[in-house]
C-alpha cells in the first residue's frame, strides 16, 4: 500500500512538472521581413523621414530619453549637450546632429530657433567627423560618416539661405548654440 502511494506521488509529481514545463515553454522564431522594407528601416534617418536613425533611438532608448525627446525636445537637447561637455563620445554627437536637424525641420521656417538647431548640427557633424579627441576619425565610407556629411551640409546651407533672405552678416556670428 505504502508502494502503491509513493508511485501514485512520483506520477502526481511528473505530471504536475510536465504540465509546468509545457506552460513555460516560450515559442522562439524568426519573422521573414523583406529585404527591401528591412533596408528602407535601417537607412531610414532625419535626412529622408520625419523620423530619425535606428543608431539614434537605440541612443534615446538606452537612455530612457524617449519620452523626453518627444514631449519636451529642446531641453533634452540642451541637457544633452550639458553631458556631451562633460564627456565627449561620437555616439551623442551622432544623436545631438541627428535630432537637431530633425528639430530645426519643424521649427518654423528659418525662424532664430531653427538656424540655431542648424548650427548646433553644423558643429556636432564637424566633430563627429573630425575631433580627434574622440580617438581614430570614423571611415570615410561608412554609412554614418556619410550621413554626418550630408547633415553637415545640409544644415549649412540652411544657415547660408537664412543668413541671405535676412541680410545678415556673419560678424557677430556666436557659436551656437544649444549652450
Amino acid at each position: 500500500m505504502k508502494r502503491v502511494l509513493v508511485m501514485m506521488a512520483v506520477l502526481l509529481f511528473a505530471l504536475f512538472f510536465l504540465i509546468g514545463l509545457i506552460g513555460c515553454a516560450h515559442k522562439v522564431g524568426v519573422n521573414p521581413v523583406d529585404f527591401e522594407k528591412r533596408y528602407e528601416e535601417m537607412s531610414r534617418s532625419a535626412l529622408n523621414s520625419a523620423s530619425p536613425s535606428e543608431r539614434t533611438m537605440l541612443f534615446l532608448r538606452q537612455r530612457d530619453l524617449i519620452d523626453a525627446w518627444e514631449h519636451d525636445p529642446i531641453p533634452m537637447l540642451t541637457e544633452l549637450d550639458r553631458k556631451l561637455h562633460e564627456s565627449p563620445d561620437r555616439e551623442t554627437l551622432f544623436a545631438l546632429m541627428e535630432l537637431c536637424y530633425l528639430e530645426a525641420g519643424r521649427a518654423p521656417k528659418l525662424s532664430d530657433l531653427a538656424v540655431k538647431l542648424y548650427r548646433s548640427c553644423t558643429l556636432y557633424a564637424y566633430n563627429y567627423l573630425f575631433d580627434g579627441k574622440l580617438g581614430p576619425p570614423p571611415s570615410s565610407y561608412h554609412p554614418h560618416s556619410r550621413l554626418a556629411c550630408e547633415f553637415y551640409n545640409r544644415s549649412l546651407a540652411a544657415q547660408i539661405i537664412y543668413h541671405r533672405d535676412r541680410n545678415v552678416g556673419y560678424k557677430n556670428l556666436r557659436l551656437p548654440l544649444l549652450r
